[in-house]
């Protein structure tokens, strides 16, 4: 999971975190998953980061934060690591394949963004958690844990192509990209130390928060049953879950609760791991913590085929609003009443359909007879969407660890850019920029013709910023 607090002036001492105790400030909590046998990297990392730290930060009090205890599967998550995760000024995640399978470390993760949200609801911005990629694997990161901005270095070095494992030296003096790559790091959280602004939560609330991704949370099963945290929802999803494995299907709930956040990236992350997600779509569903219609409404829209798996069961009454038309394609299935076996057959039909076909009826592709319409001249945010849409598909976009790069390429002063946004409201606040300083979006598609020379997604990026046909804007002065 995560190595030893080094001895040292200034650190959290483990009693007072145990107790939730204030001792000197916790400068950063750092975040690893590594073999034994290799913790010695990530032991030398924290020792030269605190130390480049206390050179910033002079005598103000505090220390960096490494848990070195080994902790089973099973084991209580120690109040030590919930303790710091909660009231930490800053958090310094090493992604790699065996950190996105640790329990532990999606219940770091999920703790210190789930305040990091909290306080964004409340006006603030979203800082201070500091991605580092560790060791670079073959498989995707889980689905909202690649939303976040994470620290981009030269093209074609040793960080960018294998990860800062490769990089910290086993011995002898560092050479300049470690000590460049330190030296960035030590900044941000020294920015953090002293404009922390992510307020702590209580003991409770971060015991509260469901971890986005860990062995348990990506753990393959055949159904995901999906419901709200209340007193009749709690009741049906039991039940569905206890008719589902009685048939012989391996089955995780998913509780949406009041404080519940990501819920979408939640569901998507469960589309990868099942064969489907069963929800129990009551009155209650889309009125619960982060989600509702128009959320899950957009998120169905993006046309990935995960949704096809998407099935949900309307449990009778029903949502009392009236439901945009694409989340009314999926919900054809409805339980509830007396018929206790009606209701059980119903609920395994659903467990043994296929994936769903879309109502939708493709679009005739031959031209029309009649000659095409004036096209509304007001608004451009519906061009705006369909760019966005199409540069999500780009793995030069998609991909936070090339992201960086394709942003450079545009040569867009982004200064005041927060990267740590959702990757789609970010792709706007991109489009808004370029927009705003280049009079167009031309440089969005240049940029990706530089590092997709011919692919599909630049191709139909550069379509779009073609039809766009926008009229001169002046740059800004």
């Amino acid at each position: 999971m995560t190595g030893p607090v080094p001895p040292g002036r200034g650190r959290l001492s483990p009693a007072a975190a145990a107790n939730g105790q204030e001792d000197d400030a916790c400068w950063y909590f750092l975040s690893y998953s590594e073999d034994r046998e290799f913790r010695g990297q990530v032991e030398r990392f924290h020792h030269n980061l605190e130390s480049e730290v206390r050179g910033l930060l002079g005598d103000t009090p505090g220390g960096g934060f490494m848990d070195a205890v080994d902790i089973e599967p099973g084991e209580r998550w120690r109040p030590l690591i919930w303790n710091t995760a909660r009231r930490t000024a800053c958090m310094i995640a090493l992604y790699s394949p065996r950190y996105f399978g640790s329990d532990w470390c999606g219940r770091e993760w999920a703790v210190f963004v789930d305040r990091m949200r909290r306080h964004v609801r409340q006006g603030g911005r979203a800082r201070h958690l500091i991605i580092l990629i560790w060791r670079r694997g073959r498989t995707p990161w889980p689905e909202g844990a690649d939303e976040f901005q994470h620290l981009t270095w030269k093209f074609g070095s040793m960080y960018e192509e294998r990860g800062l494992f490769h990089v910290v030296p086993e011995e002898g003096p560092p050479d300049r990209e470690y000590r460049d790559i330190v030296y960035e790091v030590a900044q941000k959280v020294a920015d953090a130390v002293l404009d922390p602004e992510i307020p702590p939560i209580s003991a409770e609330d971060a015991q509260a928060v469901a971890p986005l991704f860990g062995r348990r949370a990506l753990r393959t099963v055949d159904i995901v049953v999906s419901y709200a945290d209340t007193e009749s929802d709690t009741a049906w999803g039991h039940w569905m879950m206890s008719q589902l494995r009685a048939a012989g299907y391996t089955v995780d709930p998913h509780v949406l609760s009041p404080d519940s956040g990501d819920t979408v990236h939640v569901i998507r992350n469960s589309l990868r791991r099942a064969r489907k997600v069963i929800v129990a779509l009551s009155e209650h569903y889309l009125t619960t913590g982060d989600l509702t219609d128009t959320v899950l409404d957009e998120a169905l829209s993006d046309e990935s085929s995960d949704w096809q798996r998407l099935f949900p069961v309307v449990v009778l009454p029903g949502p009392r609003q009236v439901l945009p038309d694409r989340i009314q394609e999926f919900c054809d299935v409805h339980i509830g009443g007396a018929d206790e076996a009606a209701a059980r057959e119903t609920l395994l039909r659903v467990a043994a359909a296929p994936s769903r076909e879309t109502r939708r009826q493709p679009a005739y592709p031959g031209q029309p007879d009649t000659a095409a319409q004036p096209a509304y001249p007001g608004g451009s945010m519906p061009a705006v969407r369909d760019l966005v849409d199409e540069l999500r598909k780009a793995n030069s976009v998609r991909q936070p660890s090339v992201r960086g790069v394709w942003l450079a390429e545009t040569g867009l002063d982004l200064s005041s850019l927060n990267l740590s946004f959702p990757l789609r409201p970010l792709l706007f606040e991109i489009a808004r920029i370029c927009r705003h300083q280049t009079g167009g979006y031309q440089r969005l598609a240049d940029a990706l013709e530089i590092l997709e020379p011919h692919s599909p997604a630049s191709r139909a990026v550069r379509g779009v910023v073609t039809r766009m046909a926008l009229p001169p804007v002046a740059p800004a002065s």
